[in-house]
Order: structure tokens, then sequence, then C-alpha cells
């Protein structure tokens, strides 16, 4: 049941539903992760005492949303939570992953939370029990040319410029942290491939 909580102007009932909603049209109007500043500012979203309330931080509301946090706070995650993302991922490829596939998983928080916790991301995958299996420092995952096909081909597959979150959940494309690597940023990435923007 939802609570009433204190926003913009009078009280208004918010769902939790409907803030994962405002924080997922946020991201894909700037085409990242919202922050809670960009939150407070935009008047059709709830303040972000809202979020906190719901979700018990502004870090835990952007991922439940399945958004990629902006910075790095061991306390937005736990261990285990980490771990379960490693272990679907092995499930999903049938193996152990790489760490260039940890990395690069739209499964999978940044690396930067795997080093925070166990130090690397090989520690990680040695922390559920699965051998870590490593390419060639100067092997790349997917070239250039693999991304911005990648892009084309989930826009093909849903009928528009996909997303930041649509990206992130689509198991045949690298996470949107790639695309920032390589390219610059997301919207970058968008571009090379011929993609729309807007």
């Amino acid at each position: 049941m939802a609570t009433l909580l204190k926003t913009r102007g009078p009280q208004t009932q918010y769902t939790e539903k409907e803030l994962i909603n405002q924080l997922q049209k946020k991201a894909i109007e700037l085409d990242r992760t919202p922050t809670a500043r960009e939150a407070e500012q935009d008047e059709r979203m709830a303040d972000t005492d809202t979020f906190q309330n719901w979700f018990g931080s502004w870090s835990d509301a952007v991922k439940v949303a399945g958004l990629i946090p902006n910075h790095i706070n061991p306390k937005d995650t736990t261990k285990g939570e980490l771990q379960k993302q490693l272990r679907d991922l092995s499930r999903i490829i049938g193996r152990s992953p790489t760490v260039y596939e940890v990395s690069s998983s739209p499964l999978c928080f940044d690396e930067r939370y795997f080093i925070a916790h166990f130090g690397s991301i090989t520690a990680a995958i040695e922390s559920i029990g699965k051998k870590v299996y490593h390419k060639p420092t100067s092997k790349i995952l997917y070239s250039d040319d693999e991304l911005l096909n990648q892009l084309r081909n989930l826009a093909e597959r849903l009928g528009h410029t996909p997303g930041q979150i649509e990206i992130r959940e689509d198991a045949l494309t690298a996470n949107p942290l790639t695309y920032h690597r390589r390219f610059g940023s997301l919207t970058k990435a968008k571009e090379l491939a011929d993609l729309d923007n807007k």
C-alpha cells in the first residue's frame, strides 16, 4: 500500500512503480542515470525525500530502477548481490564468465563495485567458486564495429533507437558503460551507428 508522502505542492500519493517509472523516463531523456540534483530540479518528478523514504537512499532507488549508479559507494550494494549477478551471468552463458564479460555485461553493476568489495573482478568470480578464464590483454571483447552493430540490431528489434535502460537490459548488447569508455558517450556511439538520438 502506498504511503502518503510530502512532495512538491500538495501531498501526493506515489506508488513504487510510479517512482521507478519517473527515474527510468528521466534516464531515457538524459541518456544516462540522473543525479539527485537533476531529479530535484525536474518538476515532473517527486522530490528526492520521497525517493529516500521509499527506497532508503537515492542510490538504492536508482538500483531498483535498473540504472547504473553515478558514483561508487560500497554501502550501495552488498557482496551477496554482486555474487548473484555473477551466478546469473554464468548460468546464462553456460560457463564461468571472463573479466571482460563481467565488465561489459548488462546483467552486472559497474566493475568498480566489484573492485570495491573484492579487490578485483577476478577475485569476485573466484568467490563464487568459478574458474577465471582470461583473454589476452591485447584482445578486446568487442571491436568498435561489433559494438555499433549491436546497437543497430537492438534498434531494429525494438523499432526505435534504444535508451540506456533498454541497452542495459538486453542480453545481446554490451553494457552502456562499454560504449562510454569506447566512444566517449552513449550518444556519440549512437551517432556513429547512424541512429537518431532524439
